[in-house]
C-alpha cells in the first residue's frame, strides 16, 4: 500500500470527527515523520501498510473499525530500541492528537488501550476484547510470513537493534525467540492461529538455530 494511500485513509479516518483539514494533515504529517526515523528498517510505514491490508481482510471481524484503524496508525509512533515504554509513550501521543481531533472519549480510550495491547507481554498478560487480540495477532504476523519475508524482518530489525553489539544482540533476540516459542500459542484468533502458527515456529527455530551456531 504506498504512502499516498495511506495519508487518504488517514485522511478519510480522521475526518469521521474532525472538518480541520490543516489539523488532520498535521497530525498524518507527525506520523510520517514517526515511521520515517532515522534507523527505523522494519518498524516504517510499510509495517503500517500491511496492518491495514490484514483490515481489509479480516474487517468482518473487528468490533469497533475507528479505534481499530486508529490504534494501526498509533502503535509504533513511538520506536526506541533502548526504551521499554514504546507502546505507552504512543499511546500518550495518540491520546494528545487525537482528542485535539475531537474523537470521543470511547474512541480515544479504545485506542490507547489497543495500543498499549501490543507490547506483547506474554499469554499471561494477553488482553480482553476481540479487537486486541487480534490487533496482536495482526502484530505479529510478520512471525508466519514465508521464510524469505521473514529472514528479510529478521535482518531489519537487526539492524535496528545496531547500537547492540552482535553478542548482546544475539543474546536478547535468543530469549525473545525462546519466549515465543514457549507460548501455548502463538496466534489467538482461530483463523490466525490456522493460518500462522505452524510457520511462525518453523521461522523462530530457524532463527533460533542460526543463532545458536554462531
Amino acid at each position: 500500500m504506498p504512502t499516498a494511500d495511506l495519508r487518504k485513509r488517514w485522511q478519510e479516518l480522521a475526518g469521521r470527527f474532525c472538518s480541520d483539514d490543516a489539523a488532520i494533515d498535521a497530525a498524518w504529517i507527525e506520523i510520517e515523520n514517526g515511521y520515517s526515523e532515522q534507523g527505523r528498517h522494519y518498524h516504517t510505514l510499510s509495517h503500517v501498510a500491511a496492518l491495514f491490508l490484514l483490515e481489509d481482510e479480516y474487517a468482518r471481524a473487528i468490533v469497533q473499525p475507528e479505534a481499530f484503524g486508529f490504534a494501526i496508525f498509533y502503535h509504533d509512533l513511538i520506536y526506541k530500541v533502548a526504551r521499554s515504554d514504546n507502546e505507552a509513550m504512543s499511546a500518550v501521543a495518540a491520546r494528545r492528537r487525537l482528542e485535539g481531533l475531537g474523537a470521543d472519549d470511547e474512541i480515544v480510550g479504545m485506542t490507547c488501550g489497543l495500543i498499549e495491547a501490543t507490547a506483547h507481554m506474554g499469554d499471561g498478560d494477553l488482553p480482553g476484547g476481540a479487537d486486541a487480540v487480534l490487533l496482536i495477532d495482526f502484530d505479529l504476523g510478520i512471525l508466519g510470513a514465508s521464510r524469505r519475508d521473514y529472514a528479510a524482518y529478521a535482518e531489519a530489525v537487526r539492524r535496528e537493534y545496531a547500537i547492540y553489539s552482535d553478542d548482546d544482540y544475539g543474546h536478547g533476540r535468543e530469549q525473545v525467540l525462546c519466549s515465543f516459542l514457549a507460548r501455548p500459542q502463538i496466534y489467538h484468533t482461530p483463523e490466525l492461529f490456522a493460518r500462522w502458527e505452524e510457520p511462525a515456529r518453523e521461522n523462530l527455530s530457524w532463527e533460533l538455530a542460526h543463532l545458536t551456531a554462531e
